[in-house]
């Protein structure tokens, strides 16, 4: 009898600690942010990291040792950044993101470069299940606003393991880039976070948002929204090792972000308690996507065929060797930009004109010295695409005064506190 006794009690207990495991359930959220149509490695990269074929191999493996709830966002931006962008204005980034399983993204500024009429017809020619998230825009003026609304909802509830999972999408306001969403205006991100949350808050067990603004404007949301439990943050490039957190209502909100160009892969892992309604923070990581991880043959295979739209969209070969840089071109914020330096010269030669200026962060990506191909110098620039004139950037000629000039250099050097 007694035997039978602690065998039951064993019974009971073993039943008592399962139950009190199963009253709480991991979630982990993978994400990238800022991609920007970068499906190859960048040369410049360190290290060589990145590549969606690469980063698609690190991202199932990691996903084949979770047991729990798991997520996989984007935070915008997924599209202009290289000449792939100009096939289809983003529709072939949408399509991968698919392929590799995302479950939301979000418009960043640089995706709605197109204007609202194209951004629908991207959407449809993508034609996938992925949603493509924006909540805070003003579409009053707009006459297909129904159109857009279909394409690019504010918000979605995601069902998984029986946890329902609401996501909100925001964008920024560019000063540079918001002209091309006329008539859609931007509005505050943070008003509208608030405003989304109090929509879906009852509905969900755990709310995340999908924000491609600056970190700070992140920080700012994750402060003050109420009941969201995550920010996944994009526009920065902002390479985070670790969760930023934020005090909201007495609870630790984290912010976390992966920098960009798909180096990096983060993880974020939470707990949810079904009896206490509770989400706990448990890890943070930052995984590299390292040139040595072999290519997702599916993901590879559509990036090819891109490579070879790309051929056909400009006559001969892109990745044809044309130039040599003994020297790394740098893009960064100086008065000693060597980019900034060929870039204007080039349009000097170009026009033969005596003064060129550029805008500096508009040039696009850094160049490594060694060879380089047609789209290295290509992506140098900014893909601003027209898709009705298939024409991209334009170079604008003013037969100025030299005091014209004067007084436009004077502007620079004040704004610049040179």
């Amino acid at each position: 009898m007694s035997q039978l006794f602690r065998f039951l009690c064993l019974v009971c207990l073993s039943v008592f600690f399962a139950g009190c495991d199963s009253e709480e359930v991991e979630i982990t959220v993978f994400h990238t942010n800022d991609l920007h149509s970068h499906m190859h490695a960048p040369k410049d990269a360190a290290f060589a990291l990145g590549g969606v074929a690469r980063l698609s191999t690190l991202l199932n493996e990691l996903r084949s040792k979770e047991d729990g709830v798991v997520l996989t966002l984007d935070a915008g931006d997924f599209s202009e950044g290289t000449w792939h962008y100009s096939l289809d204005t983003g529709a072939n980034m949408i399509k991968i993101l698919d392929q590799m399983g995302y479950d939301a993204t979000v418009v960043g500024n640089h995706d709605y470069l197109s204007g609202p009429d194209r951004m629908i017809e991207t959407i449809k020619e993508a034609d996938v299940d992925m949603p493509v998230l924006v909540a805070n825009l003003d579409l009053s003026q707009y006459e297909k606003v129904e159109s857009f609304r279909e394409q690019f909802p504010k918000s979605v509830i995601i069902e998984k393991q029986g946890l329902k999972i609401g996501i909100i999408g925001l964008t920024v306001n560019d000063i540079a880039y918001s002209t091309y969403l006329d008539p859609a205006i931007v509005t505050n991100p943070v008003t509208e976070a608030q405003v989304q949350a109090d929509l879906i808050r009852d509905q969900v067990d755990l709310l995340f948002i999908l924000s491609h603004n600056s970190f700070d404007v992140n920080k700012q949301i994750a402060k003050s929204t109420l009941g969201v439990h995550a920010v996944i943050s994009g526009h920065s490039h902002k390479k985070l090792s670790q969760a930023v957190f934020v005090e909201n209502a007495g609870r630790q909100v984290p912010v976390v972000e992966t920098g960009c160009w798909g180096s990096f892969l983060g993880k974020l892992q939470l707990k949810y308690n079904i009896k206490t309604k509770q989400v706990s923070f448990v890890d943070y990581d930052l995984n590299p996507v390292f040139s040595t991880y072999e290519k997702d043959p599916i993901i590879q295979s559509m990036v090819e065929a891109e490579d070879q739209k790309l051929n056909e969209f400009y006559g001969s070969d892109v990745y044809e060797v044309v130039a040599h840089s003994d020297i790394r071109l740098t893009h960064s914020d100086s008065h000693k930009a060597s980019l900034g330096d060929v870039v204007t010269k080039s349009y000097r030669h170009l026009l033969d004109v005596d003064l060129a200026i550029e805008l500096l962060p508009l040039t696009g990506v850094n160049v490594a010295p060694g060879d380089l191909t047609v789209k290295d110098l290509h992506d140098v620039m900014p893909h601003v695409f027209n898709y009705e004139t298939q024409k991209e950037w334009t170079i604008k000629v003013w037969n100025a005064k030299a005091a014209d000039i004067g007084f436009i250099v004077n502007v620079f050097y004040t704004a610049a506190q040179l």
